[in-house]
């Protein structure tokens, strides 16, 4: 198979798009279009079989169904598709391990790290004292 030839302009959720004719087009479904001669079929898509999003190599490109598109990323393993992204995080967005001790699980199965979580905490009791204290002053006065 050829190697991917990958688009980076004005991406819409990882697609490539283009403005061809006064209208704004994605790159892999026109390519494909191309490709086939013809427009894609009502209720099918445009398909890679690299599953690569900016790809838009033609041969990468094929003609099926949201269920035979789900169905070729399960088979070939990449299911961070399907939720399973956050596990390939392992540390929150300040840099905290997510670790047992340092990770807390809501009802909704988020996850949320417990030292950004005290260190918010801390900044919100301070700011709730320093207007307690100053509405106080004010009102002594």
């Amino acid at each position: 198979m050829k190697s991917c030839i990958l688009s980076n302009e004005c991406l819409s959720h990882g697609y490539p798009r283009r403005n061809i004719n006064g209208e704004y087009v994605y790159l892999n479904r026109y390519i494909l279009e191309q490709k086939l001669g013809r427009p894609v079929k009502d209720g099918y898509e445009a398909c890679h079989n690299c599953n690569i999003t900016n790809c838009i190599e033609p041969e990468h490109l094929y003609e099926g169904t949201h269920w035979d598109n789900m169905q070729d990323l399960i088979s070939k393993g990449n299911t961070r598709f399907f939720g399973n992204y956050n596990k390939e995080i392992t540390h929150c967005p300040k840099g905290h391990e997510y670790n047992e001790e340092n990770t807390r699980i809501n009802k909704q199965g988020n996850r949320s790290c417990r030292t950004c979580a005290r260190e918010l905490s801390k900044i919100t009791n301070n700011r709730r004292k320093l207007f307690w204290k100053e509405r106080n002053q004010a009102v002594s006065i």
